[in-house]
């Protein structure tokens, strides 16, 4: 069966689908041990791919109901979240990591005024990197 078949089906429809499947797998399964029918060893791999398929449509409109229900709420729901990895959620933001830094036209002559991006760092990491820059090494040809 297509997803945009199962799409229309009900929770409950989906979820008899599933055991059907899930019992059809189990034959077959028991099919191949006794080595009796090699039309069923042959549907094994159809029937994992049903079974993902229903599982898919099923888990979406799970989400997209928890997602309507958590519409006006303050946080998200974890299953909701992005996932990403985790260094990714645990750095900062452009907005905590960048300061916006306007410079102001000198005279009428000079253009407009100009926004420059400027990483933010505490008094300590900026004498840190006026004091010790970075070495740069030149390498012998």
């Amino acid at each position: 069966m297509k997803a945009h078949e199962l799409r229309t089906k009900t929770q409950d429809e989906l979820k008899q689908q599933l055991e059907e499947a899930k019992r059809e797998l189990a034959e077959a399964r028991v099919a191949k041990v006794v080595q009796s029918n090699q039309t069923k060893i042959a549907k094994i791999g159809g029937i994992r791919k049903n079974i993902a398929r229903i599982l898919t449509v099923y888990n979406t409109a799970v989400r997209n109901k928890q997602r309507e229900a958590s519409a006006g709420s303050k946080f998200l729901n974890k299953d909701l979240r992005a996932k990403k990895t985790r260094a990714i959620r645990r750095r900062l933001t452009k907005e905590q990591k960048f300061v916006t830094i306007v410079a102001q036209p000198l005279t009428d002559k000079s253009g407009a005024a100009c926004k420059k991006l400027a990483l933010r760092r505490t008094v300590k990491a900026t004498k840190k990197a006026a004091n010790f820059p970075q070495r740069v090494y030149a390498v012998k040809a």
